[in-house]
């Protein structure tokens, strides 16, 4: 019977004990003299990885660059499928390499992308992929290889279509996304009646004008470095305030690197001197609050985890000193 001993991260708190393998049991213990730390390995949980291949520097306005037939949908209309897919998995392969568990990938162009789609089905670590159906026969395409649709914006796209595709896709047990509110307010009402499951940004909004969205959903994905790229500066520490389960992602691969290690450290330093996020709340942001949402929509991924061996680093270290994890230690344990 295989056992590993030291101090776990479990539901938010350092715990000392054992783990048995053969029963997957956790025994509370605080006599354990190991110096080793286990963390499950974080969730990026928001990222286009299908812009990867993209070389040139994006310039412009958000809209212009990441808007309908702007920079980045023109290139990849340009691009091939062989370039594209080529560059995704070596983003892939970076994301592998720093510790990331799984990621929240969002896709575009409908079923002209199930090439790449199906070409990183068994890449590891294993996306959660969000495809953009164009319409419900796009859906039917691709609702086997994606996990859920992730939609642009209500004030990019035909709000009667995406209401019937998300409705659609509910009844087929997928997760409903879309992008609110990035750079400017949009009308909620049509958020009624997508009925979304998790929403992305949600940074031009105040305080007050989030408390209407918790009647639709609690999750919120926010990518700050990506925020940062666009002249984008919200205060983030209303959606802690606020009581939502924040997640955090990268964005697109074109404007920043998908580390989420560097988007902790970096979410961390923005609110520091103005209004603090405590560690502890970031690192829920990575290590607990994704896993919960993938949990509560029923979607089953391994949890892997992560091990410093001879330290156990502090929840400020965690956020801020990813280089205690160079090389990255990873341990296939099952709690």
């Amino acid at each position: 019977m295989t056992e590993y001993r030291g101090t776990f991260y479990l539901n938010g708190e350092y715990k000392k004990g054992i783990y048995y393998t053969d029963e997957k049991i956790f025994e509370e213990n605080e006599n354990i003299k190991e110096e080793a730390f286990y963390i499950t390995k974080p969730i990026n949980a928001h990222t286009h990885i299908g812009d990867s291949f993209i070389k040139d520097e994006p310039t412009g306005s958000l809209e212009e660059v990441v808007g309908p037939g702007g920079f980045k949908i023109k290139n990849l209309k340009n691009a091939g499928n062989p370039k594209i897919i080529k560059e995704m998995k070596n983003t892939i392969s970076y994301m592998k390499n720093i510790g990331t568990g799984s990621f929240f990938d969002y896709r575009e162009a409908g079923s002209k992308s199930i090439e790449t789609l199906r070409a990183i089905r068994e890449a590891e670590p294993n996306a959660i992929t969000l495809g953009r159906p164009e319409n419900i026969e796009d859906l039917e395409t691709i609702k086997d290889i994606i996990q859920g649709v992730g939609f642009s914006a209500v004030s990019d796209d035909d709000n009667d279509l995406i209401i019937s595709i998300g409705k659609k896709a509910k009844k087929m047990g997928l997760i409903v996304s879309i992008h609110f509110s990035e750079n400017r307010q949009e009308p909620i009402g049509p958020l009624y009646d997508l009925k979304p499951d998790l929403l992305i940004h949600c940074t031009a909004l105040k305080k007050d004008q989030l408390i209407p969205l918790k009647e639709i959903t609690d999750n919120i994905a926010i990518t700050p470095r990506s925020n940062y790229f666009f002249n984008i500066r919200p205060d983030y520490s209303v959606f802690v305030e606020s009581g939502f389960k924040l997640m955090l992602g990268t964005d697109n691969v074109m404007t920043v690197n998908p580390s989420i290690f560097e988007e902790m450290d970096f979410l961390y330093r923005i609110q520091k001197n103005t209004s603090r996020i405590s560690h502890e709340d970031i690192m829920k942001m990575a290590f607990e609050n994704p896993y919960n949402f993938l949990k509560q929509m029923n979607i089953k991924i391994q949890k892997k985890w992560l091990k410093f061996s001879g330290k156990i680093p502090t929840p400020y270290q965690i956020v801020t000193k990813f280089h205690l994890m160079n090389p990255v230690e990873t341990t296939e344990i099952e709690l």
